[in-house]
């Protein structure tokens, strides 16, 4: 009972182990195509990151455009000032040919006043110049705080200021050529304001546009900062779905060792299984026999299994006198014995089988009992004791209905042809004993 317990018990185990199986072959198929969308989406993830590596880059080069023209115009500036300050100079060395001027020519006195009240107009405009080059100073000192980082485009700048350099001195000579033609000096100087006038607008686009580059440089900076949390973002998630698909790879791993451990252990199981499949038929067997000792009624005796004559086989049961056993109806009563003999035809298979299932039932007790009267009788199964050969074989009924009749009588007893062994000889002697195979049972 405890080893079919145990081996119901396996079986659900068994089936247990086989349900988790499949559950982890499923959860491993889960986690394949798990994996799989995780690796499209790091796929899209780094085209993503590449096309925004590429946004970054030409937002560089229009950063690096715009820096260029920002200084073109501080370049322009710087040279405006300059024309500023040599138009100044100029005017300081005309007001001093004036003066000259004035005591040399009495005659055009009128026209000297004229020219120094042209003059004194001419220095106020250079004053409102001169403020207006101040505040564009005070601008470019601002753009230079703002584009501190533009350290190397000074250098650039220092190779401009040696070309302007050589301007200037182009236009010292100019300045001397202007000196010596001081007669054209209203219309230089009419020019000088329509300069002024013409750099004051450039001044202001220039203004305008600094505000504009200012403007497009915050928006940058903020598309910038913006593109930069993306990317961290982007890069916390990477970080994040690798050690999710290493944890994933990990779980895998160990669910393949544990499937692998737990296929090992079907294995076994299997092993153990057929083992006690094995065991339990030794033990049926086992219990069979001493369920057939529990209810053996059958007295000690031997059987004498011969082949006659004419394809005749006998069966003499000799049961000699004894003591009625435990196993007996009155244990300690003595009994008389007797021989009962019983003939087979050995022409055919079947009769063989009967003979067979015969000497099956001798050996497990299911032959002979006592009667009423403490007489040895047989146990429900017949026996044929009459001639088989000759003329006389055909005056006592039908042999081959009483072949049917006593394997119908021995099936009855548990007695079949799939419960013999059929391959062993026919003419044997042997004894059988059942109180002796009792009392041995427990020691085998």
């Amino acid at each position: 009972m405890e080893l079919l317990l145990a081996r119901q018990k396996l079986e659900v185990e068994l089936k247990q182990t086989k349900e988790d199986l499949n559950r982890t072959k499923r959860a491993r198929l889960n986690v394949e195509v798990e994996f799989e969308r995780t690796t499209q989406d790091l796929y899209r993830m780094e085209r993503a990151r590449q096309k925004l590596e590429l946004e970054l880059k030409q937002t560089k080069e229009d950063l690096d455009r715009t820096e260029k023209a920002r200084l073109n115009v501080e370049y322009e500036l710087k040279q405006t000032k300059e024309d500023l300050d040599r138009t100044e100079r100029a005017r300081l060395n005309v007001e001093d040919e004036l003066e000259q001027t004035k005591e040399d020519l009495d005659r055009t006195e009128r026209a000297r006043q004229k020219l120094e009240v042209e003059v004194k107009q001419t220095k106020e405009d250079l004053d409102q110049t001169e403020r207006a080059r101040v505040n564009v100073e005070v601008e470019l000192e601002r753009t230079k705080q703002d584009f501190d980082r533009t350290e190397r485009a000074r250098l650039n700048v220092e190779d401009e200021l040696k070309q302007t350099k050589e301007d200037l001195n182009r236009t010292e000579r100019t300045r001397q050529t202007l000196e010596v033609e001081v007669n054209q000096t209203k219309e230089d100087l009419n020019r000088t304001e329509k300069a002024r006038q013409k750099l004051e607008v450039e001044v202001k686009q220039t203004k305008k546009n600094l505000d504009r580059i200012e403007k497009a440089r915050q928006k940058l900076e903020v598309a910038v900062k913006q593109t930069k949390q993306y990317l961290d973002q982007t890069e916390r998630s990477r970080v994040n779905v690798l050690s999710e698909l290493q944890r994933t790879k990990e779980d895998l791993d160990r669910t393949e060792r544990a499937g692998q451990k737990l296929e090992v252990e079907l294995k076994l199981s299997t092993k153990d299984l057929d083992r006690i499949k094995w065991e339990r038929a030794i033990f049926q067997a086992q219990l069979s026999h001493i369920k057939d000792c529990f209810t053996w009624t059958q007295p000690a005796g031997t059987v004498n299994v011969s082949e006659c004559l004419y394809e005749v086989i006998e069966l003499v049961f000799t049961i000699p006198d004894g003591i009625q056993t435990r196993l007996h109806p009155s244990p300690g009563k003595p009994y008389n014995g007797g021989t009962f003999t019983g003939r087979l035809r050995v022409n055919d298979e079947e009769n063989k089988v009967v003979c067979r299932m015969l000497k099956a039932a001798f050996r497990r007790g299911r032959m002979f009992t006592f009667g009423n009267n403490g007489e040895i009788v047989l146990d429900g199964v017949s026996l044929y004791d009459h001639q088989l050969i000759g003329w006389r074989s055909y005056l006592w009924g039908n042999y081959a209905k009483y072949i049917q009749t006593v394997k119908e009588e021995l099936i009855v007893k548990g007695i079949t042809e799939e419960d013999i062994d059929q391959t062993g000889k026919l003419g044997e002697t042997f004894t059988v004993d059942g109180l002796s195979l009792i009392e041995a049972f427990p020691s085998s």
